[in-house]
């Protein structure tokens, strides 16, 4: 189930597991265990965590049980600068980059969900930042990748002026956006980061749930993974049968 479109540092399953609200669902601890492991017997392998969510310490802890080791890959979510932050930090990227590999148990993050935050509100003031410190970001990651800590950076960009201005470097391996039958405004940019030889990461589509009431999960599912140049596209799913109605959508 290992995509094949976009760069091949881009090693994820075409269908991710988002731990997003797990914390949500009604299933105990050995309810998860056993979805994930049908998940990865079925080609699911890669899992979409981040500190940010609520299900976090959970979604860690449950990991620990797994025990999965090298059969799981790992998209995680990073913003540095966060809000609030006026500039890029190096040391704080390192940091959280090796909170994420002790809290995960693993020894590579394989894709790196970076954002730039700081304000959004001030495009303009993000679009300025970025520009003047877009080396330090690409020579702090591919110091990170020579250590094997990371395997491929996708990041978020938010609009569609900060993808362009990511795809116009060129020093990125992807981009995660949000794409759906309702959220296709970056599109355009998908199509012009495929062209690039990057990939994307799909991040909602479902629409949380909003695309569900034109089709069903497998066929929103399906449709974003016919987009050309997507790699991968993240999913949060809680039953057996959901899972297997996503696997036969793949």
């Amino acid at each position: 189930m290992r995509g094949r479109r976009g760069r091949v540092c881009l090693k994820l399953s075409r269908l991710a597991f988002g731990s997003m609200r797990l914390h949500e669902r009604s299933l105990d601890d050995a309810a998860w265990l056993s979805l994930l492991r049908a998940s990865l017997d079925a080609g699911v392998t890669t899992l979409h965590s981040s500190t940010e969510y609520e299900s976090h310490d959970r979604f860690c802890g449950l990991l620990r049980q797994l025990g999965a080791g090298d059969r799981v890959q790992h998209i995680v979510k990073l913003a540095e600068p966060h809000f609030g932050d006026a500039a890029f930090d190096r040391a704080r990227l390192v940091a959280k980059v090796d909170a994420y590999l002790q809290q995960l148990g693993t020894s590579t993050l394989d894709a790196v969900q970076w954002m730039w935050r700081g304000d959004l509100k001030d495009e303009a003031g993000r679009l300025r930042g970025f520009s003047a410190q877009i080396d330090e970001i690409v020579d702090a990651f591919a110091e990170l990748k020579r250590a094997g800590k990371v395997a491929a950076v996708a990041p978020f960009p938010y609009t569609a002026a900060f993808a362009d201005a990511l795809i116009s470097h060129g020093g990125f391996d992807g981009l995660a956006v949000y794409l759906n039958s309702l959220e296709r405004d970056m599109v355009p940019q998908i199509e012009r980061a495929a062209d690039a030889g990057m990939g994307t990461i799909a991040i909602r589509p479902l629409a949380a749930g909003k695309a569900l009431a034109a089709a069903s999960p497998a066929q929103c599912l399906a449709e974003v993974l016919r987009q050309r140049g997507v790699n991968c596209a993240v999913v949060t799913y809680s039953s057996l049968a959901h899972l297997e109605d996503l696997v036969a959508a793949v």
